[in-house]
């Protein structure tokens, strides 16, 4: 069964880079998975307050940011297609118009029947991404802002026995199932741990014939999303797993700390679950 990636196109008033798509496409390549691009053409609802269009012409500047945002949706579906052409890569593209106001909601609902969501971490999407991580159901992997292989041989674990992290573990058996060295790191300064909880994920990967290695960190009242990135980067795992801690209420998201570290500014790419 082949494995589904998504990529939501986001073309106003920020736009996905191309690097992000590079990173999207190598990653698609490495793991033999068909690339679902979907171009998000942005809508403006009307505005009805005359006293607007009596100082400016508002349908104008609607008009013209629904046809920027058409422009650059066919610019970056074009720079996919070719880049998939190049490396071998299945893609299916499409093109949706959304309201503005609705986008996340939208972008949510496509996500649930994918793998995996492949966003960009940057400010200007940091509500998108947390809006999928605990919205979608599905796992969601952020990419930073540089160019990446496509290569996962060896991945990070954040493991601390609970159901987010138990969630992020098991989305990720595609990914550790195929590595070639995985890493379980488990902070053990941060809060109560059993005093088994490394041997027991260690020994549960065992079982599935995957051979861990447990690291016991300390992060020293350093953020914890930093300590772990770190330790990552350190080991030299090309890609971190961890689950999304938070909730919403009336829409606004209550982050745990290595979950926001995490959406901010990754250094590697991040696996996030919830």
């Amino acid at each position: 069964m082949k494995t589904q990636l998504f990529l939501p196109v986001i073309t106003y008033p920020d736009q996905t880079s191309a690097v992000m798509i590079s990173n999207a496409v190598a990653l698609a390549r490495n793991i033999d998975a068909t690339l679902h691009a979907v171009a998000i053409d942005i809508t403006i609802p009307p505005l009805n307050n005359p006293w607007s269009s009596m100082l400016i012409d508002v349908d104008k500047m609607v008009r013209e940011a629904e046809s920027t945002s058409e422009r650059h949706g066919e610019r970056l579906l074009n720079i996919t297609g070719n880049l998939c052409a190049s490396a071998g890569v299945t893609l299916e593209r499409e093109t949706i118009a959304i309201h503005q106001t609705d986008a996340s909601d939208v972008i949510c609902g496509i996500a649930r029947h994918y793998d995996v969501t492949l966003l960009q971490s940057a400010a200007p999407f940091e509500a998108l991404s947390e809006a999928i991580v605990f919205g979608s159901g599905r796992p969601v992997m952020l990419f930073p802002d540089q160019a990446y292989s496509g290569r996962i041989e060896h991945v990070a674990v954040a493991w601390d026995g609970s159901r987010a992290a138990a969630r992020a573990l098991g989305d990720a058996t595609l990914f550790i199932g195929a590595a070639s060295r995985v890493s379980i790191f488990y902070v053990v300064d941060e809060k109560p741990l059993g005093e088994d909880v490394g041997r027991r994920v260690f020994d549960a990967l065992k079982s599935r014939g995957i051979e861990a290695e447990a690291h016991a960190i300390y992060r020293h009242e350093r953020p914890i999303g930093d300590v772990l990135q770190a330790k990552a980067v350190e080991f030299g795992a090309d890609l971190l797993v961890m689950g999304g801690f938070g909730h919403s209420r009336f829409r606004e998201f209550i982050l745990g700390g290595a979950t926001k570290d995490a959406l901010d500014a990754p250094l590697l790419p991040i696996l996030m679950s919830h």
